[in-house]
């Protein structure tokens, strides 16, 4: 259940009907009528935040057209540029209906009607509730709302109908729901006329003929339903609309509102609003459903807060009352800090003093267990570097007679001297001039 306000552009007159939906049925809550140049000063009074609008758009293109069998997803596309090729615009928007299929050397073809509006026709009715922030829901084609109020139960032949708005007078031909045909003409009368007997049976004949449809009755809608003196007669009966027990309201309110109680129930595909302002509606409720979502989020997070606030305070009250209970712990921290700092005086010494350092005796051993042959060792020097590793250069002389035997010596005593643990030979030289040699090493830690 929920309620909604239809607004009918009828002339210069707007109607105005404020109703409450609930499922199929409708009962009108109030209703008015107000000047065209009125509508700001009616929205900026008028509480509700959408509407629904009904219109007769003066420069829409409709008719039947035929278009192949082809899938749904495409099928709007064709019938755009059907319409586009036959009316020359290019910028509109458009509702359709099926009405059928029919095989036309031997291809099966889809009949559609159609109905087009010139978007810019669109956004001035739009429009004019945007101005006063306001949101349409939709907008329906006068003759779509007229439509939602026949039954379509026992259309087989189809019927026609007639309703007025201002001076504009319109004839549509209804069948299974859907509406076939439709033709306007201006009468300044209020009543049924004569001159609108004319146009019906101009209308009938027309239908028959070109559609090759026979109506069954003449629905007679709005003010025209009522008792009227004629003279002529059309081909065919006709009836007032009557009120279908889903509607709730009395019979006048009915016959002066028929257009906007018919838009309260009129079908989502009758709606021709255009895409700018379906995406605008989109995401307005975008919004307002982030909105909610906010707002539950924030007062979740606030009751959190709460929550964890009584618990922070209960926490402060222990702890204020472990402090009082131990009122020397200022002098005690005070006390320990100074010997802290007094520690830390020392630190970088006893983490120099606690490094690990390559155990030079060890190295010395390693060295004298080295088979020298006839190399003497003159020098042995060590050196601690920035890796804490000793860098060990030795200096020696040779007794070998003979410069290869002093090469293939010191490369023996190399070799010997990489094999050794934590001893990596870094450089080597020989001064053949003199008989001596240097060794440069690296001695690490284990």
């Amino acid at each position: 259940m929920g309620k909604i306000v239809a607004v009918s552009f009828e002339g210069d007159r707007l109607k105005i009907v404020h109703a409450t939906l609930n499922g199929r049925k409708v009962t009108v809550d109030s209703t008015d009528i107000i000047p065209d140049s009125d509508l700001d000063s009616y929205l900026k009074a008028d509480k509700s935040a959408e509407y629904i609008v009904t219109c007769e758009f003066r420069r829409a293109y409709h008719g039947v057209l035929s278009t192949p069998a082809v899938k749904s997803g495409y099928m709007g596309k064709l019938i755009e540029s059907k319409i586009r090729k036959s009316s020359g615009e290019k910028d509109f928007t458009f509702i359709y209906s099926i009405l059928g299929e029919r095989v036309v050397e031997n291809r099966k073809e889809m009949e559609v009607f159609y109905y087009a509006v010139n978007n810019a026709d669109l956004k001035a009715i739009a429009g004019r509730f945007y101005d006063n922030g306001k949101k349409v829901k939709a907008i329906y084609p006068s003759v779509f709302s007229a439509v939602a109020l026949i039954n379509p139960e026992g259309e087989g032949e189809g019927r026609m109908g007639v309703f007025g708005a201002g001076s504009e007078r319109t004839i549509f031909l209804t069948k299974n729901g859907a509406v076939n045909f439709i033709r306007n003409y201006e009468s300044h009368d209020k009543g049924l006329t004569d001159y609108d007997i004319q146009n019906i049976n101009m209308t009938l004949t027309y239908c028959f003929q070109n559609l090759r449809m026979n109506p069954s009755s003449v629905l007679l809608m709005g003010d025209l339903s009522a008792s009227q003196d004629i003279g002529a007669l059309p081909s065919v009966p006709l009836s007032g609309l009557s009120m279908s027990g889903n509607i709730y309201c009395s019979r006048e309110i009915y016959d002066e509102f028929v257009l906007p109680v018919g838009a309260c129930l009129a079908l989502g595909p009758s709606n021709i609003l255009s895409r700018e302002f379906k995406n605008i509606n989109m995401l307005k409720t975008y919004i307002a459903y982030a909105s909610m979502l906010f707002i539950t989020l924030a007062v979740l997070c606030m009751g959190l807060i709460f929550n964890e606030a009584n618990d922070i305070a209960g926490k402060k009250h222990l702890v204020d009352s472990a402090v009082k209970n131990m009122s020397d712990i200022e002098s005690i921290f005070s006390e320990y800090a100074a010997r802290e700092e007094e520690v830390n005086r020392y630190r970088p010494a006893v983490t120099f003093l606690n490094r690990p350092t390559p155990d030079i005796h060890k190295m010395l051993v390693s060295l004298g267990g080295t088979n020298a042959g006839n190399l003497i060792f003159d020098s042995i020097e060590a050196r601690t570097d920035e890796s804490n590793s000793l860098i060990v250069e030795i200096n020696g002389t040779s007794h070998e007679e003979t410069y290869s035997s002093l090469q293939s010596s010191l490369k023996d005593l190399v070799d010997a001297l990489g094999k050794t643990k934590n001893m990596k030979v870094t450089n080597k030289s020989i001064d053949l001039a003199k008989y001596t040699f240097k060794i440069e090493m690296n001695y690490g830690t284990e």
